[in-house]
């Protein structure tokens, strides 16, 4: 979706960084789903900071996520494996101030964000979670947003996204979806090869 509504405005896209290269840099747990509150907390301030100096580098851009995306998940994380345990009031206070900060930077920096409906596996109650808390987060902060479930019509949601921004478009929502999912394939193969 990222790359289809690149190639449809132009816009350049940001990439959020992989839990394990922030992981490596910072000394954190390999495992996320293994890693305690400090180490969420230094995981989420680090690709907040990180995801705050690439993007004001462009003046238009498409975030491939959204600086809730990492807060999302440190809170579905933690509640996760401090399940039974009483809530740390330290952590509580860490999550609250971040909120507020990463949630004001939205306010101030999105125009708009979509959020995607996965099909996530019953069992994986950490990726609902987050999910949810994703959900929640990207509907308090009143920035418009667009909700694409699994029976969305992905090029008529990035007709209607590009119409309802006013945005100018270079080609056709299709041809974007069509090499959007060109590439995808395109690495699949490459990936295979190897």
């Amino acid at each position: 979706m990222t790359n289809a509504m690149s190639y449809m405005i132009g816009y350049d896209v940001v990439r959020q960084t992989a839990y394990q290269i922030q992981a490596i840099k910072y000394g954190l747990n390999t495992k996320i789903k293994d890693s305690n509150w400090q180490e969420l907390f230094v995981y989420v301030l680090s690709s907040f900071s990180e995801r705050i100096e690439i993007e004001q580098q462009f003046e238009k851009f498409i975030s491939n996520g959204s600086v809730f995306n990492e807060l999302a998940s440190m809170d579905a994380i933690y509640k996760y494996n401090s399940k039974h345990k009483r809530e740390n009031k330290e952590y509580v206070l860490m999550l609250s101030g971040l909120e507020k900060i990463i949630m004001e930077y939205a306010v101030k920096e999105y125009d708009c964000i979509i959020h995607i409906n996965k099909n996530i596996d019953e069992d994986d109650v950490v990726l609902q979670a987050t999910d949810k808390k994703l959900l929640n987060l990207i509907q308090d902060s009143k920035v418009k947003y667009y909700h694409i479930t699994k029976e969305s019509v992905l090029s008529d949601m990035l007709e209607k996204i590009v119409a309802d921004m006013n945005i100018h478009t270079i080609i056709s929502p299709e041809t974007a979806m069509a090499k959007a999912q060109k590439n995808v394939l395109d690495v699949q193969v490459c990936a295979l090869m190897n």
